[in-house]
């Protein structure tokens, strides 16, 4: 009787996890997570920070940025050597470039994606057609440092 009960906890713990696995390899469409995930950044894609303290990489996977919907920008550091920074803290803010009286504060956390030092600005919502001009800092554990980078977003109308 033991055995029996045994062999059903078994089967139900194991039964959903199987299907939850097997649906992640699946041959299903890929979210914009999974493709941040897998996308390399090779060493000539990485740029220096304002110090020169780190690299960095902003990327986007759809490339799809547009006013008025939520998109997810990606972000990917490394030491001078090229080791993944994985537990940096980040801070996010912006303005408009032709109009820099129009800000951009990212009050959300950037929280890593991964192990490989990738990191997530999600769930950007921005009701301004323009280029962006983000500014970020990076805070690696007392090493600080800077950048920025530009980002176009287009007018939803026109797409």
């Amino acid at each position: 009787m033991r055995f029996i009960f045994l062999f059903c906890l078994i089967c139900i713990v194991t039964f959903p996890s199987n299907l939850l696995f097997a649906q992640s390899n699946s041959k299903s469409k890929k979210t914009v997570f999974q493709k941040a995930h897998d996308r390399k950044i090779v060493e000539e894609e990485f740029r220096k920070t304002d110090a020169k303290k780190f690299q960095v990489k902003v990327y986007t996977v759809d490339d799809k940025a547009v006013t008025g919907r939520t998109h997810h920008w990606f972000l990917k550091l490394a030491d001078n050597d090229g080791k993944p920074l994985n537990f940096a803290r980040t801070k996010l803010d912006g303005y408009l470039k032709s109009d820099p009286k129009v800000k951009f504060n990212y009050d959300g956390v950037v929280f890593s994606l991964c192990s490989e030092g990738k990191y997530i600005i999600g769930f950007v919502k921005v009701q301004h057609s323009g280029i962006w001009v983000l500014e970020a800092s990076i805070d690696n554990f007392g090493k600080k440092d800077t950048f920025e980078w530009e980002i176009e977003i287009k007018d939803k109308e026109l797409q």
